[in-house]
């Protein structure tokens, strides 16, 4: 649907729940308004990126040094909208628990189990459809595979750290 459809829709009744992309568009998008609870942590959206795409011709037909200067430009913007992704979303999360009275929730483990077994079940679907679909998630899962594995093992899990240095958070 239409994302100026969605607010009306939940405000109508149309719709039981929705979310759009994160706290800072789900505010300027007015959910806020119609809708108190905000459900967080689930495995359809866990991160956010930023890309430039360009036709291919033109930027091949561009001179080499300009195609550095895009390739950089492409890497500090998108190192850009990480911190201020990380700014601007987590003040709105904390503004719409607090000055707009919305509660927030973590989404139960067995509905984030219900996902991943639905995705697997799309995923095999889709790539016995599509062999291309098939290449895209091996090579995705290989390198998750490898990648999370190292994260999962190196990076301390920060909420020991938080619970330390700031107790219960902004919102105690």
């Amino acid at each position: 649907m239409a994302p100026a459809d969605i607010v009306p829709d939940l405000d109508r009744g149309l719709l039981d729940g929705a979310e759009f992309a994160s706290a800072t568009d789900d505010r300027v998008m007015g959910f806020p308004d119609v809708a108190k609870f905000y459900l967080q942590q689930n495995y359809h959206m866990s991160n956010n990126f930023c890309e430039m795409m360009f036709n291919r011709k033109r930027y091949e037909a561009l001179p080499d040094d300009l195609k550095i200067v895009l390739k950089y430009v492409n890497q500090a913007a998108s190192a850009d909208m990480e911190w201020k992704s990380m700014h601007r979303m987590s003040q709105d999360y904390i503004e719409l628990q607090t000055k707009q009275k919305v509660t927030a929730y973590r989404t139960p483990k067995p509905i984030l189990v219900a996902q991943l077994k639905a995705w697997d079940a799309v995923v095999k679907r889709c790539s016995a459809d599509n062999p291309l679909f098939a290449k895209v998630i091996a090579s995705q899962r290989e390198w998750a595979k490898r990648v999370m594995y190292w994260h999962n093992d190196v990076q301390v899990d920060q909420r020991a750290g938080y619970a330390h240095r700031f107790g219960k958070g902004p919102l105690a």
